[in-house]
């Protein structure tokens, strides 16, 4: 999905287990992304979502144990939380 710019939102499946490196690098009207519950995803890996100007929302699962440096630069206004907190 790199550089996709008509991407808005995603969903990402509770079966996927790894993301690769930038995947959604400069996705430039991503809005929001969601997990499925029950993800087997473990890791946010590095500059994931490097350059998503318009992502705002972001639910991690609870399975993610490990974020990578930069997943999210220059995102400072994201708001993201993990399903289990209220």
């Amino acid at each position: 999905f790199l550089n996709n710019t008509i991407l808005k939102q995603i969903t990402i499946i509770s079966s996927i287990q790894e993301i690769g490196f930038g995947a959604f690098k400069n996705c430039t009207n991503l809005t929001h992304v969601y997990f499925e519950h029950n993800s087997q995803l473990t890791e946010i890996p590095n500059e994931c979502f490097k350059g998503c100007i318009n992502l705002t929302h972001i639910f991690l699962p609870d399975s993610v144990q490990k974020i990578g440096r930069r997943w999210w630069r220059r995102l400072w206004w994201l708001w993201w939380r993990r399903f289990g907190e209220v």
